[in-house]
């Protein structure tokens, strides 16, 4: 029964992203938005639904939700100001109040895939691109099995969909960096995770190229708003980061070889769309920076493979989601040239990806029913 449990789940989650690619690919580009948006809806009613093994961190995450949930708004804001991550403590209560478990997950998942959902329909619709583009970028960002960690680890995934909305507003949408500090401080606020992504991006953020006097600007506001984040909330991050350091070398963190497969697939399609497109994103200033975001996380989590499982694995799937609307303007390009190469390629990455999650790696692990 456990494999029929299974079976169904990946069934359901296959057969709903090959709908919405083929409804992204046959319908016009004005649709484009409403079925992402519907898309995301849908992904947060499969969270809703899910149910976790007693191993998952979900089960976890919501001991402490059932707890937070019960306790009047004055408790949980004196709970916020002793707490590392007060924006987790902060999002659990307010999702709590609808009484239901099925919401956090439900909620957390929406809004993940909403936000990275939202840079492929605006690059779309700045850049005109093709449907059939479109509709390659989601399976790519959909095939590798970010979905169940969303729903289920919540608090880094959370945080990196709104360091990735932040990142691609600035770099795409020539947005100050200083309308983003809010952005960045939910992010570090919701997980120890966001706080290094933030730090790599200011790093990003020093060397990309154009800007001028606002980009400069920001980075004096990013790096005053991290000094008095630092003096308020650095012993605690301190802290808890080394209760994970102690854990990593310890032994003590999940990892899983199909997992490292997965991702190692999703990395070298990730490097073949960097070196394919190199001549292409130099051109352009927004889409050479994105194309620097994408290559110093991929780094990162190629750096950290043999270490730390958790961090190649979230550095990993962040660079995918920057790297998304590199994939549409190159398959837009290869289009417009008459070379299927590149696509092809990346289709056969992308179904082995999807195979693999669904039969060995996390989406295997999706169920919605006990039989």
């Amino acid at each position: 029964m456990y494999l029929v449990e299974r079976v169904a789940g990946g069934a359901v989650y296959l057969a709903l992203m090959l709908v919405v690619c083929n409804g992204i690919t046959v319908s016009r580009k004005s649709s484009v938005k409403k079925w992402l948006i519907a898309y995301a809806i849908l992904l947060g009613l499969l969270g809703f639904i899910y149910i976790p093994p007693e191993t998952a961190d979900l089960t976890r995450l919501l001991e402490s939700y059932r707890v937070w949930l019960q306790l009047p708004f004055d408790e949980i804001l004196a709970r916020c100001s002793t707490s590392s991550t007060p924006a987790q403590v902060l999002y659990f209560w307010v999702v709590g109040q609808t009484g239901l478990d099925g919401a956090l997950p439900g909620v957390s998942g929406f809004l993940y895939h909403l936000l990275i959902f939202s840079c492929i329909w605006d690059f779309a619709q700045r850049r005109d691109m093709p449907q059939p583009a479109v509709a390659v970028a989601v399976a790519f960002l959909m095939s590798f099995g970010s979905f169940l960690q969303a729903i289920s680890g919540i608090r880094s995934y959370l945080a990196f969909a709104v360091i990735a909305r932040c990142m691609y507003r600035e770099i795409a949408c020539s947005r100050p960096v200083v309308l983003s500090i809010p952005g960045y401080l939910f992010a570090c606020l919701m997980h120890p995770a966001g706080m290094a992504l933030t730090i790599v991006r200011l790093a990003i953020l020093i060397f990309q190229k154009g800007g001028g006097v606002l980009r400069k600007a920001g980075i004096v506001a990013f790096i005053a708003v991290a000094v008095a984040f630092a003096s308020r909330f650095g012993a605690q991050y301190i802290d808890s980061m080394f209760d994970k350091m102690t854990g990593y070398f310890g032994g003590e963190v999940y990892s899983y070889v199909w997992e490292y497969l997965i991702h190692g697939i999703l990395l070298a399609s990730i490097a073949g769309t960097l070196y394919s497109g190199r001549s292409l994103f130099a051109e352009d200033d927004a889409e050479r920076n994105l194309a620097l975001g994408v290559g110093v996380t991929a780094f990162i989590a190629v750096a950290f493979a043999p270490i730390e499982y958790s961090v190649f694995l979230r550095f990993s799937g962040f660079s995918a989601c920057l790297c998304a609307p590199l994939v549409m303007r190159l398959l837009k390009q290869r289009y417009e040239d008459g070379d299927a190469n590149y696509r092809s390629w990346l289709l056969v990455a992308i179904c082995a990806m999807a195979f693999i999650a669904c039969a060995r790696g996390d989406l295997s692990g999706y169920k919605f029913m006990v039989l």
